[in-house]
């Protein structure tokens, strides 16, 4: 089990970042702006592998233990692979993860019926997982510092014809060195509209549900809680901000993992001489 962690600082965002590679129809500039359905990167050219390559030129070497596709249109059948270099034709790579699963097993095959399709691989069914945004969290352990990063989608058999990605994180989250406290809870805001007609009818306007997450950690050092301040107040109830509960627990990181604002909380409290708490209130950020 891991300790809870926050990315706030997206290193995509910083100055002399450049992104290309692939052949894309909307732009991967796209990427960088934090409005992830209006303005996605998309790639009408799924039958060759190749276009929906992404190239990121950091600008510098920088420490990542976390890369974040957010918002995309993947399907079940879609694969993953990333390499990091410390020069632009990746001779030499510090970094090289090979194919995977864009979303793979997230339960036991035991747990399953024997005719399930899924029973072998422990993916979800596409109707398992039809309420929810989908979030790709690529997690490299320890961290890695390089400067050129490649990441390798392949979605050829999408039915869609299409592939969309609506935003891209990269950074290093903060871990605090005491997990957050029991009681973090996992909620959500149905959005749908249900009307009546004269005669009785019922007309619906069915819509995504909106997650949110609240946590307090009481057993931070102050240096622990002033840079999750730093962070309320530099992000404000603006930027998008991806906490993850336990990045280990792969099984449920497609209901637990999702861009997020603060919307509450931030406020730093001392308990004692020694440790400091800090309470955040978080909502999915779906648009």
């Amino acid at each position: 089990m891991a300790r809870g962690a926050i990315l706030h600082d997206n290193l995509v965002q910083d100055p002399g970042v450049a992104l290309s590679g692939g052949t894309w129809a909307l732009p991967l500039a796209n990427l960088l702006d934090a409005r992830m359905i209006a303005r996605p990167a998309r790639c009408t050219a799924i039958a060759n592998p190749a276009n929906t390559r992404i190239e990121v030129d950091l600008g510098s070497l920088k420490a990542i233990r976390w890369i974040v596709l957010c918002h995309h249109t993947l399907s079940l059948q879609a694969t993953v692979a990333y390499r990091a270099s410390t020069t632009s034709g990746h001779t030499g790579d510090v970094l090289s993860v090979a194919s995977q699963l864009v979303l793979g097993r997230i339960v036991s095959s035991l747990s399953l019926p024997w005719e399930e399709p899924n029973f072998w691989t422990g993916q979800p069914r596409v109707k398992d997982i039809a309420g929810y945004s989908r979030h790709l969290v690529l997690p490299l352990g320890g961290g890695t510092v390089a400067r050129y990063w490649r990441i390798d989608l392949n979605d050829t058999a999408n039915t869609a014809g299409q592939v969309d990605i609506g935003y891209l994180m990269m950074g290093d989250p903060i871990v605090a060195e005491y997990n957050f406290d029991l009681g973090r809870s996992l909620g959500r805001r149905s959005r749908s509209i249900i009307d009546e007609t004269p005669g009785g009818g019922i007309i619906v306007d069915r819509r995504r549900i909106a997650r949110s997450q609240a946590m307090t950690w009481s057993m931070l050092s102050k240096d622990e809680a002033m840079r999750l301040y730093d962070m309320v107040v530099n992000r404000d109830t603006i930027d998008p901000v991806l906490f993850v509960p336990d990045i280990d627990d792969t099984g449920n990181l497609f209901r637990e993992a999702w861009p997020a604002r603060i919307t509450g909380g931030g406020e730093p409290r001392r308990l004692d001489r020694r440790f400091w708490s800090i309470s955040l209130e978080l909502q999915e950020v779906l648009a």
